[in-house]
């Protein structure tokens, strides 16, 4: 009976140690998600402000060839 308790309070604490290492490598791996989003967006937003540079140095061009 002795062991069998003893037993089971290592499966309970094996448990809540590998429970503890999920969610700490859950908020890690979510951390470095938001970090990467953060990059796509700026990426995102230098791309469509060189795509209105362009646009506009385009129609500069096509407005003195007229």
């Amino acid at each position: 009976m002795e062991q069998e308790l003893k037993h089971k309070e290592e499966e309970k604490q094996e448990f809540i140690q590998r429970y503890t290492s999920q969610a700490d490598e859950l908020e890690k791996k979510t951390k470095e998600i938001n970090k990467v989003e953060k990059r796509v967006l700026t990426f995102r937003n230098e791309m469509s402000d060189l795509q209105d540079e362009i646009h506009r140095e385009r129609e500069d061009l096509m407005d003195r060839i007229r």
